[in-house]
């Protein structure tokens, strides 16, 4: 999304308000608004207004329009800023600063007719985004307005794009891992964590349990569940009290297998390979990224299955 300002100064006619800070700024909805001098707060020669506005979702461009006058003619020299994004109002002027401020026309004098383009693909729908007028004299009356370039947003079609998730009738395999926090390290057995497969339109729903080994404070919970003939079902995942994680979350038909891989998000490493009975294999590097360890998940624990090592010899 891109924005336009357009700083021009000429002679409107418009609504009338009441002067106002940043905490009851003008919400910008279109129509242009011009506000008298003596309704713009003046302290030591200058005089500050302020706008918002949200991005419209449906347009690709919007643009904002600030006029000043005096009279017949020109008015003084002012300064536009655009801050932003902001959840809302209150919280956008206590944080006016730097950091957020996205642009700024300086000193804009008469006859100078600007159109800046602020490529802000940054700018979010929903968001508020804060204009701050600066005006170098008192005796300014000023017209803003806002609005959106009619460039529509068609919907994109994608005949490559994966359909809605809407698994057909039949057996499917669930298979997870869960953890208990604060529990004693005697426990064999995990006894308050379970997943519960729900069937809206149906009278039975499944629940499992842990099962199994705890394997490095982790149990695995699995189980066989039926699809009925709508297709929907919702997982949902419980614990009886305390405090439990859940990982490796996997769903798969019956009569097939699954390997899931699992990466590391800032070097792109494969850290993790989940078999076909969702035990890991896992992955270890040294500092200059070469693979040095792979262990193995186990019903008996966690074992190392290849090692490798090496130094180089120095002269």
């Amino acid at each position: 999304m891109k924005l336009f300002f357009a700083v021009l100064f000429a002679m409107l006619s418009s609504q009338q308000l009441l002067a106002q800070g940043c905490p009851d700024a003008t919400v910008l909805v279109g129509a242009e608004t011009s506000i008298p001098a003596a309704a713009i707060p003046c302290e030591s020669g200058s005089s500050t207004f302020y706008a918002y506005f949200s991005p419209n979702a449906t347009y690709y461009n919007e643009w904002v329009s600030v006029f000043s006058y005096k009279g017949g003619g020109a008015g003084d020299a002012f300064t536009v800023q655009l801050y932003g994004p902001f959840e809302n109002l209150g919280s956008g002027c206590l944080a006016l600063s730097p950091t957020n401020l996205i642009y700024e026309e300086p000193s804009m004098t008469y006859p100078t007719f600007s159109l800046g383009t602020v490529e802000a693909d940054s700018l979010v729908f929903g968001k508020i985004y804060i204009i701050k007028v600066v005006l170098s004299g008192c005796d300014n009356t000023l017209s803003i307005s806002h609005g959106d370039v009619n460039i529509f947003q068609p919907e994109i079609s994608c005949s490559d794009c994966l359909p809605r998730f809407n698994p057909p009738v039949g057996k499917y395999v669930l298979s997870a891992w869960v953890k208990e926090d604060g529990v004693s390290p005697l426990i064999t057995s995990y006894t308050n964590p379970s997943v519960k497969v729900i069937h809206p339109n149906a009278s039975t729903n499944e629940q499992f349990y842990p099962s199994g080994s705890i394997i490095d404070g982790w149990q695995k919970i699995e189980g066989i569940f039926t699809i009925p003939s709508d297709g929907d079902f919702e997982l949902q995942l419980l614990t009886a009290s305390g405090t439990a994680y859940f990982d490796d979350i996997r769903v798969h038909p019956f009569n097939s297998s699954m390997i899931t891989y699992v990466y590391d998000p800032l070097t792109l490493r494969l850290i993790a390979e989940l078999d076909e009975r969702n035990y890991a294999k896992i992955y270890e590097y040294d500092e200059e990224g070469k693979l040095i360890r792979i262990k193995k998940e186990t019903e008996k624990g966690i074992m190392t299955i290849q090692e490798t090592r090496e130094n180089t010899f120095k002269q």
